[in-house]
């Protein structure tokens, strides 16, 4: 009977007189005390939950508006869930805007709302969620509440990655034909070095592997530099698979083709495995005395050495140059 009273009180919501409700702060940590306790006292906690909320402060409000929702501790209560998430909102609280959004977009049909969900994630990402961004990403991709717009979605998309949320990478590469078509091949190297030497290398991976299928009418410099990125890109198995025989075959190949950066990296392979490029070497080069040529270490070292690459940090600088 006494639990059964507990509980109507904090689902009903019902005002507590002012002089019991004391400090919310205080009642919200001895609420997570009697929570977290073993055996834990969640109608205890429930209560003080409760009267820490309608005392005003947000945390509370917000974390009963989550256990209402949710049928956590205490029979669901959607609708009184999402009224305490409004008010923890109402006050400025962006992880309850945040929350709320997920309501509207991904709940049930009769709570969903494409307009309400652009808003609260709006407010969610204004004040720095990067779930939000990622949330109102998708939205502008796919024209949910407004009209479709790509170029909006990216920068959602990069506020999300910058926020830490990794899926946003894998979006940003599923739209990698779209900003290829609109940037050309200069543009689109350029991002994909932002993207592979920033936090989203599947989308810079993604990038070069498209400029690759183009090898044909890519001018010889540019090819080498595409290549000499993505050997890096499977030498580590950063944003593809880790793949050392393909990394090496591509490091081999920029180098042949002019690529500083990739001579140097073939000089030090061959200082330390100098049979390592034989079998490529021998199906490339032109001629003997060329193939002789190449299967030294010191030739390699020497060419990029006229470009000014000396040491593995000047390498690594020319290539993430943008």
């Amino acid at each position: 009977m006494i639990v059964s009273l507990i509980l109507a009180i904090c689902i009903t919501g019902s005002a507590l007189p002012e002089d019991s409700l004391g400090n919310g702060e205080t009642l919200y940590r001895e609420a997570m005390a009697l929570e977290s306790q073993n055996p834990p006292d969640s109608a205890g906690a429930l209560l003080l939950y409760n009267q820490s909320a309608q005392a005003g402060y947000v945390p509370a409000m917000r974390y009963l508006g989550y256990l209402l929702y949710e049928g956590k501790a205490t029979p669901r209560d959607a609708t009184q869930g999402i009224e305490w998430l409004k008010k923890a909102a109402d006050k400025g609280d962006a992880a309850s805007w945040e929350n709320l959004g997920w309501i509207y977009r991904h709940g049930s049909e009769t709570e969903r709302s494409d307009i309400l969900a652009l808003e609260a994630f709006n407010r969610g990402a204004q004040a720095g969620r990067p779930h939000s961004a990622f949330e109102l990403a998708q939205m502008a991709e796919r024209g949910e509440g407004a009209e479709a717009d790509t170029l909006a979605a990216i920068r959602y998309y990069e506020l999300a990655l910058r926020g830490g949320v990794k899926e946003a990478d894998n979006a940003l590469a599923d739209l990698t034909d779209w900003r290829i078509a609109r940037l050309g091949p200069d543009s689109s190297l350029s991002l994909a070095k932002k993207y592979f030497y920033g936090k989203a290398p599947i989308a810079g991976t993604s990038i070069l592997s498209r400029l690759l299928s183009w090898e044909e009418i890519l001018p010889p410099a540019f090819r080498a530099q595409v290549k000499t990125i993505m050997a890096q890109a499977l030498s580590l198995g950063r944003g593809v698979r880790y793949d050392p025989e393909q990394s090496i075959s591509l490091y081999y190949q920029a180098a042949a083709e002019g690529d500083p950066s990739a001579q140097f990296v073939v000089s030090e392979l061959l200082e330390s495995y100098p049979d390592a490029l034989d079998t490529l070497i021998d199906n490339y080069a032109a001629d003997s005395a060329e193939k002789e040529n190449q299967k030294s270490s010191s030739y390699w070292r020497d060419l990029a050495s006229k470009s000014g690459i000396t040491n593995a940090e000047e390498a690594e600088r020319r290539l993430q140059s943008l």
